[in-house]
């Protein structure tokens, strides 16, 4: 199905808008895929809270406030199921604007009970709408995740020969900012950012956190880490080791196949190129 599909890299927002069937006023089916920082980032305030800030991906998707509020007008004058549910996704989403989010001591996540966590989901499904997916952060983050970190994990060790069991629920003293237990969720966050990724928070391996430089300068120093960017094909080299070992695991499997499987360990992956079938074969999938 991927071989059918034509991709284009919308580096401005001109190409974005140029090439979308909308806007050119044809029927082709789209999907366009966002890292979440096109949709909102956060601002620092003087609590060392952070506030979030609506933006727009282009002129035609966003969830910029004024978009918001011309949307809730829309849809409070309907009377079915689906308008008063999105209009009640869009008073939640509106209430966001003005919320200062606590972050937890690493400033890498917001607190377990976070409105944070509420807003993304309904963000995510208010651009659903829109023929928008957007990654909980970055693809990144949908490539290194708790779901995947086995398999990730076995990746790091076979093709950079870097071996983190040392590290995993370790609990050790950073260099200016105290104690930190080391679970896989932090170790994962924090080996994200090394590979270009971001953290829930969006929060840069410098500042404001000295917890966040000071995880990087304490897990850089365990291992003998490649270099990488964006550029450099590690997502190429990881998909297709993922890829390998998860098809062994289904030859194996007598009660997963190989779309299950992939699902387990990719979810947010499985997901958005779930959208991408056509609808026969979306609930053939599904069954």
């Amino acid at each position: 199905m991927l071989k059918e599909i034509e991709i284009y890299k919308c580096s401005n927002n001109k190409i974005a808008e140029g090439i979308n069937p909308s806007y050119s006023n044809t029927s082709i089916p789209y999907l366009f895929l966002y890292d979440a920082d096109k949709f909102y980032e956060f601002e620092m305030q003087a609590s060392k809270k952070l506030k979030i800030k609506f933006k727009n991906a282009t002129k035609l998707v966003g969830i910029k406030s004024d978009k918001i509020a011309q949307d809730l007008k829309y849809y409070k004058r309907g009377f079915s199921n689906e308008h008063k549910k999105m209009y009640s996704r869009l008073e939640q989403i509106s209430s966001f604007l003005g919320n200062e989010l606590e972050t937890d001591d690493t400033g890498l996540f917001f607190k377990s009970n976070s409105p944070f966590y509420v807003f993304r989901i309904q963000a995510r499904e208010y651009l659903k709408n829109k023929r928008v997916s957007v990654f909980n952060d970055t693809i990144e983050g949908a490539l290194i995740s708790e779901s995947s970190k086995e398999i990730f994990f076995k990746w790091l060790l076979s093709h950079y020969n870097v071996d983190v069991s040392h590290l995993r629920g370790v609990t050790t003293q950073l260099r200016n900012s105290g104690t930190v237990v080391i679970n896989d969720k932090v170790l994962l966050t924090s080996i994200k950012l090394m590979f270009e990724g971001k953290s829930d928070t969006q929060i840069k391996k410098k500042k404001p956190y000295k917890q966040v430089s000071d995880l990087d300068f304490y897990i850089n120093g365990q291992a003998d880490w490649p270099p990488v960017s964006k550029t450099s094909g590690w997502v190429t080299y990881f998909l297709d080791f993922a890829i390998d070992e998860i098809e062994k695991e289904s030859l194996l499997s007598q009660d997963h196949n190989f779309h299950e499987l992939f699902n387990s360990y990719f979810p947010e992956l499985y997901a958005i190129l779930n959208r991408l079938y056509p609808d026969r074969l979306q609930r053939s999938l599904s069954q």
